[in-house]
């Protein structure tokens, strides 16, 4: 399975992110640039990946492996036979909206694996949306945190059945660590604000909320370590109850929710403060 490399212990009283940014700041300073002129952020994960290269490739040392081939490899490696993320669907009101947001996700994602060096891998591309309008309507991320933390364990399970061994679970995929959830306002910014295919959203006008299924608030994983009042924790505007700086989801570009994001988020829980914004703000790189 997927093994991260752990950032270390973690100083109560300092932002999560500044240590992290400390830790390693390598990944804050490398990026690429697509053909689209988006800023495309390189990860902890993608150095890691050098060795995938491509069989043309005459440099294995330099040559960088695209996202698209880094999943291919992954998926080769691990035995897995599915990837993509769990969209969940939280707005009911609008089902014309929602059928259009599904075809621009699907099909973006799918022409950007039909233009990479591993096209292969739409074969097994599984974006799985969820819909009920009875339980999931107005939901909040606790409640959809609830339910996807049950329903991954057994997927794994189901949609991987050739990983000979489970011993470390759902830890570090990405399919199964965090999942979208798409409400009103992510809704209409994707259908209606934003440009529409073929024009590129280069600024993130529409985006979707990004979640980190194994998210607790910093208070409580202090209480559960330790028994102590040192410290003080940046106190922010409340976001669903919660006053500190991370608050277990983000806005990210909907362009983002395609091979290029997933690759980035693999194995590395960590990375997650790398591009981590606090809401309302929109993640942009």
């Amino acid at each position: 399975m997927y093994i991260p490399i752990p950032v270390g212990a973690t100083t109560f009283g300092r932002s999560l992110r500044q240590q992290h940014f400390k830790s390693y700041p390598l990944v804050l300073s490398t990026a690429v640039w697509s053909s689209a002129g988006q800023r495309v952020p390189y990860s902890l994960t993608q150095l890691r990946a050098q060795r995938f290269t491509s069989s043309t490739s005459k440099d294995p040392v330099t040559s960088w492996a695209s996202p698209e081939r880094v999943i291919a490899e992954t998926l080769k490696h691990y035995k897995h036979d599915k990837w993509g993320w769990v969209i969940y669907r939280t707005t009911y009101d609008d089902d014309e909206g929602w059928a259009r947001f599904k075809q621009i996700i699907t099909q973006g994602s799918l022409a950007d694996i039909a233009e990479s060096d591993a096209p292969e891998i739409a074969d097994s591309l599984e974006w799985t949306f969820v819909e009920d309008c009875d339980t999931l309507d107005g939901a909040s991320k606790d409640h959809l945190r609830s339910r996807f933390k049950q329903w991954a364990p057994e997927a794994l399970k189901i949609e991987q059945p050739r990983v000979d061994d489970h011993r470390f679970g759902t830890f570090g995929i990405p399919r199964y660590t965090y999942f979208v959830d798409v409400d009103e306002e992510a809704l209409k910014s994707v259908v209606y604000d934003a440009p529409q295919p073929p024009e590129v959203d280069l600024e993130g006008v529409g985006y979707v909320n990004f979640v980190d299924a194994d998210w607790k608030p910093m208070t409580q994983i202090i209480s559960e370590l330790v028994s102590t009042d040192d410290g003080e924790e940046e106190v922010h505007e409340p976001i669903e109850g919660c006053t500190e700086e991370n608050v277990g989801w983000m806005k990210i570009p909907a362009r983002f929710v395609r091979s290029h994001f997933y690759q980035a988020m693999m194995g590395y829980p960590d990375i997650w403060y790398v591009f981590y914004q606090r809401p309302p703000e929109v993640m942009f790189w």
